[in-house]
């Protein structure tokens, strides 16, 4: 009767998981993220619109993000109308950051995501720059499936079942040592 009892909590338990992980997935969004690329001059900079900025040197990296760097880049040139602006890479984030700072390039392209690992890098940063162009990315998530294989249950079936699957076993072990 015991083992009858839990599986039926059980039961009920992982219904309404897997109930909360739908939930959680209509409200995040499910399978996409948006990263918002900045352009950024130093404070002083004349510069107020993207167009104003049309013959500036952009400092890049493409260490992190490269696909969303030169997405970036592309639709920069479109708004500014040019075929091409010209770029100086560097190796990190940080170094972008400070090579602004030091007058070594006269605008940055980055993720604002990463706009606390360039406060750690250069003191005061966020009040030495100014943004002057957003740009957001949306970008489908990986799940685990970018193989093109058509079994999307990692992301359609909760993980719990495995978990009363298991839970059964262990009832079923100590009902077969009790008898």
């Amino acid at each position: 009767m015991f083992s009858l009892l839990m599986a039926v909590v059980m039961f009920t338990g992982s219904y309404y998981v897997a109930q909360a992980n739908n939930m959680i997935g209509k409200i995040t969004g499910s399978n996409y993220k948006v990263d918002k690329m900045v352009v950024a001059v130093r404070a002083d900079d004349s510069a107020e619109t993207i167009e104003d900025a049309a013959d500036y040197t952009y400092g890049v990296q493409f260490e992190k993000g490269a696909g969303n760097i030169q997405t970036a880049v592309t639709d920069i040139e479109k708004q500014i109308g040019v075929d091409t602006i010209e770029v100086k890479e560097y190796d990190s984030v940080q170094t972008q950051a400070q090579a602004l700072i030091d007058g070594d390039c006269d605008a940055i392209i980055y993720n604002s995501a990463y706009t606390s690992l360039m406060e750690e890098a250069v003191d005061g940063y966020s009040d030495k720059v100014k943004v002057l162009y957003t740009f957001n990315i949306r970008v489908e998530l990986d799940f685990g499936n970018s193989t093109g294989a058509t079994d999307d249950s990692i992301i359609k079936e909760p993980f719990t079942v495995i978990s009363v699957v298991l839970m059964f076993m262990v009832m079923y072990q100590k009902q077969v040592e009790v008898t």
